[in-house]
């Protein structure tokens, strides 16, 4: 962080942010595990980021275009999966506890005949 009488924030903004991809893009590109990259990430890329928020002031803009150029960049090196929403929505809430109560059922299975007559359908 440069330091100065006058604070250039905005070009601040611009270096910093530039630095957190550059390493963002090292880690998602290296052939560490899933564990390691998050390791690396929570310990080389987000303190960049972190640091920053409390010395410059960013706007509500620009943190969600940073948000969307993070997960754009995760989901193309395959570390961030786009269809979140939809194992959201799959989500029935069953947990240990919620298969103990009576209110839960069992999932409907079809038999073989009837599996056969769907699929001759």
């Amino acid at each position: 962080m440069s330091q100065s009488i006058g604070v250039k924030e905005k070009d601040l903004n611009r270096l910093v942010c530039e630095i957190f991809f550059r390493r963002l893009t090292k880690i998602s590109q290296s052939f560490l595990s899933g564990a390691n990259k998050v390791r690396a990430y929570n310990g080389w890329v987000m303190p960049v980021l972190m640091y920053t928020f409390v010395v410059l002031r960013w706007t509500q803009t620009e943190l969600d275009a940073l948000d969307r150029k993070v997960r754009t960049t995760m989901t193309l090196h395959r570390m961030h999966h786009p269809m979140h929403l939809e194992v959201i929505e799959c989500d029935k809430g069953l947990t240990p506890l919620s298969l103990a109560s009576t209110e839960w059922q069992k999932p409907f299975v079809l038999s073989t005949s009837d599996r056969a007559t769907v699929w001759k359908a």
